[in-house]
């Protein structure tokens, strides 16, 4: 009924805020008002609006942990470009969620999501391909793609690719550039990684590796 009413108002020429329905939708969902949440989203998200279909989605999935109720609305939205509803997308295909298991569907919709410059799908392709698919070289480079953006779980799994334990040629002062900034933001064992590279490093290498953080920190200010 909503849905008929703004339809019939637009059609006469009545505009409305752009986020009208959109902000007391995320207000009630993070206040864990999920019913109001979702009397919000729908009639929007049925209108056409992509952002409500991702809201309308999370409710189901993270509020009211109905993840078959979600499904539809991920997909609406990845089909129609949100990078966000693409990841999650993929998710429910690589954990098999209210669908069968299946990567080269995960893999397809990450990869969408990660052309749109979504650091976290460009960390999920990485563990797509380094634990399901054993493409190490793929994973280090998806895991370098988001590193290079700041994920720092990327950044604690690239460095340690770079130790050349998986095969991979080994660069230990840049390991040690992406073990230490995984540890400064608290990533769980680098810091234990990074102490144990320390000790094998000589002089050189951390030379060049402290010239490789003092570039970071210069590029990502």
């Amino acid at each position: 009924m909503r849905v008929a009413l703004l339809f019939l108002l637009s059609c006469l020429g009545f505009s409305f805020p752009a986020h009208a329905g959109l902000d007391e939708g995320i207000a009630a969902f993070e206040s864990g008002d999920h019913d109001s949440a979702l009397r919000e989203f729908e009639p929007l998200a049925r209108a056409g609006r992509i952002e409500a279909m991702l809201w309308l989605a999370r409710v189901h999935d993270e509020g009211l942990e109905a993840p078959d109720a979600a499904l539809p609305w991920y997909q609406k939205a990845a089909a129609r470009g949100n990078a966000e509803a693409q990841l999650r997308l993929g998710d429910f295909h690589a954990e098999g969620i209210a669908l069968p298991q299946d990567a080269d569907k995960a893999r397809l919709w990450y990869g969408k999501a990660a052309a749109q410059g979504n650091e976290d799908a460009m960390f999920a392709l990485g563990e797509l391909h380094q634990e399901v698919l054993g493409d190490v070289p793929e994973a280090a480079r998806w895991f370098g793609k988001a590193a290079e953006r700041g994920h720092a779980e990327a950044q604690y799994r690239f460095g340690l690719l770079l130790l050349g334990e998986a095969g991979l040629p080994k660069d230990e002062s840049r390991a040690w550039l992406y073990l230490t900034l995984a540890a400064e933001a608290e990533v769980e064992d680098a810091q234990t990684a990074l102490d144990v590279l320390e000790l094998r490093l000589k002089p050189a290498q951390r030379a060049e590796a402290a010239a490789r953080l003092e570039a970071w920190r210069k590029a990502h200010p």
